[in-house]
């Protein structure tokens, strides 16, 4: 199954992860992590949710430095969620600083 879909949402910068790196998955398959941030939110269900946004991502997507900003800023993102058969990923197209 392949799918996409367009979201939008109120978020909080908690920092930067700590989970970059790589793995190899097997198979001779190489995974890896580069730097990310990763977001709070509230999902529809009322539940926090966190997603893991890379650096490079939000920096295209935001017209400031995202590395500047103190932890627990408020963002609004604007941004795609793509659905493949084996994993979800979400890409920013636009991060501004909520007011």
């Amino acid at each position: 199954m392949r799918a996409s879909f367009p979201t939008h949402f109120n978020a909080v910068l908690l920092g930067k992860s700590r989970n970059a790196g790589e793995f190899e998955k097997g198979e001779g398959v190489k995974i890896q992590y580069g730097d990310a941030y990763e977001l709070a939110f509230e999902s529809s269900e009322g539940l926090t949710q966190t997603v893991r946004v890379a650096v490079d991502a939000l920096d295209k997507a935001a017209d400031f430095d995202i590395e500047k900003l103190p932890k627990l800023t408020g963002l609004q993102v604007t941004g795609d969620v793509f659905v493949n058969d084996d994993r979800v990923s979400f890409k920013p197209v636009k991060v501004v600083k909520a007011s």
